[in-house]
């Protein structure tokens, strides 16, 4: 094929013309179209047609393009092609738009023919973006939104949230997981032991190994003594402020009343040492906010060494106002949160002075726990089901071979020609409730053998001190530890059910086995009811453990040995 070698100047032109050529044929096809005589050409008309007769010079007509042409396009544009070759004017019917807006068609057409083949488009090039119009923002639009924001709006995306600084995500799964689990478990077993005297000289323990133990207490650097101290200091930022009365500091007059109250000398440095407590009382509040029980999940102020993260409490008492949001915010992503409620429960026991309820975790052994995987220890978060009357097994069991009676029924049903009651000869009466003492006994952690059970106040021999509470199973249903046969004394004492308390219950349920009991189950008519009872069979000092005689094949079932101090002499 035939070239034409340009000149370097011709090629520069056509370079640049290249970039103008859409819009000047679309002032010709305008032009075009309003004139009437064929003698008149507008310059935009010579232009064009100038530009057209450089670019086929040599007998080859080129394709100008200022985008890359889709298959489509090219595939209309060869059709075009066929047509002009033919004679035909490709555009005396609709066809398809094509994507390409500068198509050049041959030299021998005539100028009037010469026209795009679909309305161009905005060109991205430098020429034709001085010649775009600026479209100006609505004006119901604010002025603050962005280009980028607006176009997000408008798409119906949401700008993306601000990030949480790793730091701070750090804080909030040290919170949530394991460890705070197991630090809140530390809180709730060392609570449990508060009343327990310090040390007791008659324990076969030397006294200097309760010494030493006492003195970890006394120096306020177990975590439960330095969970107390900042809940202490929540509660007086909260009983200052509310007798602010409007004030932006603490009241004088009420400082004054607390440091009489603690006969302290009315000082520069006695005050300044309430305002410390009252500072730090305020930042502990600000940072657990509306989350209730927070506080009792966070780490002690000494990093944690057992922990995988070495997180201290420092690290949150000093987090800015910015970043204590960042930590609400994850705290409000997370619907689940059982520990902050468990944390809540404990701090409304130890501010109402109330037993703290028992939970699931407590009936299981803390090393097992420990092997858990997080998402494995929601079902032990638990507050224990307790009951207040025995529930009898919703399935069908087979009736007991000494029981006369019409089947199925509860196992501690009375027959109605019988006495209702051992205590008095009433048909209706409230014994079970008047025999059972005002104060409750209290669940206790005991050395070597679990949880237990410890007077509250002095129990006084053949004193009933409550009922076992459970389900009602048929007989050799269970052999883990949990079960209690149940005997009817009207039954020649021959067992008709079981009384099974791991999955309800009530405190009877802690009570330890001993060889040398204080206390011993019985099983009485009171109310209407045979009930398991549990009866002191000697007098019980305050805070002594309960204990009772469980049978000979007890722990033996269990594969474990008495532990009791009469078995340990």
């Amino acid at each position: 094929m035939h070239t034409c070698k340009q000149p370097s100047w011709m090629a520069q032109l056509c370079k640049a013309l290249d970039n103008i050529s859409a819009d000047l044929r679309t002032v010709k096809a305008t032009l075009s179209t309003r004139m009437h005589s064929d003698n008149y050409h507008s310059p935009a008309d010579t232009m064009a047609n100038a530009m057209i007769e450089n670019e086929t010079r040599g007998g080859a007509h080129t394709q100008i393009l200022c985008e890359p042409t889709p298959p489509a396009a090219m595939k209309n544009q060869e059709k075009a092609r066929m047509l002009c070759q033919e004679g035909l004017d490709p555009h005396a019917r609709p066809t398809t738009p094509l994507a390409v807006r500068d198509q050049v068609l041959p030299a021998a057409q005539s100028s009037e023919a010469v026209r795009p083949l679909r309305k161009p488009v905005a060109t991205h090039n430098r020429l034709s973006r001085t010649n775009t119009k600026t479209v100006s923002a609505p004006l119901d639009e604010p002025p603050a939104l962005t280009r980028k924001k607006r176009q997000a709006t408008q798409t119906g995306i949401q700008p993306s949230k601000a990030k949480v600084a790793p730091q701070i995500s750090i804080l909030f799964e040290a919170v949530r997981g394991k460890e705070a689990f197991r630090r809140l478990r530390t809180l709730v077993r060392s609570w449990r032991d508060r009343s327990m005297p310090l040390f007791d000289l008659n324990k076969d323990n030397e006294v200097a190994v309760q010494l030493v133990r006492v003195i970890g207490v006394g120096e306020g650097r177990s975590p439960l003594i330095e969970f107390l101290i900042r809940f202490a200091k929540v509660k007086l930022a909260d009983v200052i402020d509310s007798e602010k009365a409007g004030r932006s500091s603490a009241d004088p007059a009420s400082l004054n009343k607390l440091m009489d109250g603690l006969k302290w000398a009315r000082t520069k440095r006695n005050r300044t040492r309430l305002h410390d407590y009252l500072k730090e009382g305020r930042r502990w509040r600000r940072l657990c906010g509306n989350f209730d029980g927070l506080l009792c999940l966070i780490p002690p102020n000494r990093e944690d060494r057992e922990a995988t993260q070495r997180i201290s409490g420092r690290m949150y008492y000093e987090l800015s106002q910015h970043d204590i949001q960042q930590f609400h915010s994850l705290l409000s992503s997370d619907q689940s949160m059982p520990l902050s409620r468990i944390g809540n429960t404990l701090q409304m026991s130890i501010w109402q002075n109330t037993e703290i309820p028992e939970f699931e975790w407590e009936s299981e052994d803390p090393q097992e726990l420990d092997r858990l995987f997080a998402e494995e220890l929601a079902p032990f978060m638990r507050e224990f089901h307790l009951i207040e009357e025995n529930e009898v097994a919703k399935y069908e069991w087979p009736k007991p071979d000494c029981w006369p009676w019409a089947w199925p029924r509860s196992p501690s049903w009375v027959p109605p020609s019988d006495p209702r009651c051992d205590l008095c000869s009433e048909g209706d009466c409230n014994c079970i409730f008047s025999c059972l003492p005002q104060t409750r006994p209290r669940i206790s952690n005991e050395p070597g053998k679990g949880q237990g059970v410890r007077a509250v106040g002095i129990y006084r021999k053949d004193q009933i001190l409550g009922e076992l509470l459970g389900e009602f199973v048929p007989l050799d249903t269970f052999n883990d530890g949990w079960a209690m046969e149940f005997r009817r004394p009207d039954l020649s004492d021959e067992p008709v059910a079981q009384i099974y308390s791991k999955k309800m219950g009530n405190w009877v349920r802690k009570v330890n086995h001993s060889c040398d009991p204080s206390a011993e189950f019985k099983v009485m008519k009171i109310s209407g009811t045979w009930r398991q009872m549990i009866v002191a069979v000697r007098d019980i000092s305050h805070d002594e453990e309960i204990t009772a005689f469980c049978g000979t094949n007890f722990l033996r079932g269990q594969g474990k040995t008495c532990v009791c101090s009469a078995c340990s002499k």
